[in-house]
C-alpha cells in the first residue's frame, strides 16, 4: 500500500502526463502553430507570404496564431479535468505541523 505522499506523487505524474500530451491549434493569416498548455510552441509553420510582411505584421500575426493556440490547449485541458484522478486529502492536516 502506498502512503499518501506515493499517491499524491503518482496522481501528479499522470496529470502531467496527460497535459503533456495536450497540444493546442491555432491559426492566423496562414500562419499555423502547436502549443502545449504552458504555451510552449511544438510546431510551427509561416506561409511563403510572410517573408514579405514586416517584422512587427509578422510577430502580431504569430501572436495571434498563439493566442488562439493556447484557448484551444486550454479548453482540451479544463476537458480532460474532469477524467483526471482525484486525491484525498485525508493527512494533509499533519503537514507543517512539524510532527
Amino acid at each position: 500500500m502506498l502512503t499518501y505522499p506515493e499517491e499524491l506523487s503518482v496522481t501528479v505524474r499522470r496529470v502531467q502526463d496527460t497535459i503533456e500530451r495536450i497540444v493546442g491549434n491555432g491559426s492566423a493569416h496562414g500562419i499555423r502553430i502547436n502549443v502545449t498548455p504552458t504555451g510552449r510552441i511544438v510546431a510551427l509553420e509561416i506561409p511563403p507570404e510572410a517573408y514579405s510582411w514586416s517584422p512587427d505584421v509578422l510577430a502580431t500575426r504569430i501572436t495571434a496564431a498563439h493566442d488562439l493556440a493556447s484557448a484551444d490547449a486550454d479548453e482540451e485541458a479544463a476537458t480532460r479535468a474532469p477524467s483526471w484522478p482525484t486525491t484525498r486529502v485525508s493527512g494533509a492536516s499533519s503537514l507543517g505541523s512539524g510532527s
